[in-house]
């Protein structure tokens, strides 16, 4: 099975971007995201554009544990609910990959140009 990403210019370069639909059906939120693959990344965490797009009031949720990256640090919130990426595959079709959690970086920027991170997901049963 091959997945569907896409490269696309971010910052000063192209990034490989993996669109999604993301569900957390306990919480009634459903939409599509584009995760920027990030080989390097500790944790899943969607951006706070991503969250506010989709509805999620983070400030509702517990803090999670700082991000700490090249930019600094910055707060975050531990949604700890079941979390569903629907991934679109080469040839058609859809795989679906579940996750316990997901966190939601809260960024210091007005302009909120940071991309929600994906590093790995386990199958779901």
């Amino acid at each position: 099975m091959r997945i569907l990403a896409r490269y696309r210019p971010w910052g000063y370069r192209n990034w490989g971007f993996l669109p999604t639909v993301l569900e957390i059906e306990n919480l009634g939120v459903s939409g599509k995201i584009d995760f920027l693959l990030d080989t390097g990344a500790g944790r899943a965490i969607l951006s706070e554009k991503d969250a506010q797009r989709l509805g999620l009031h983070y400030q509702n949720f517990p803090r999670g544990k700082p991000a700490i990256g090249v930019g600094g640090v910055a707060n975050t919130w531990k949604i700890n609910e079941k979390v569903t990426l629907y991934i679109p595959v080469v040839g058609g079709g859809v795989f679906s990959a579940s996750r316990e959690g997901i966190e939601i970086l809260e960024e210091s920027s007005e302009e909120k140009h940071l991309p929600s991170l994906l590093f790995g997901v386990s199958r779901r049963t």
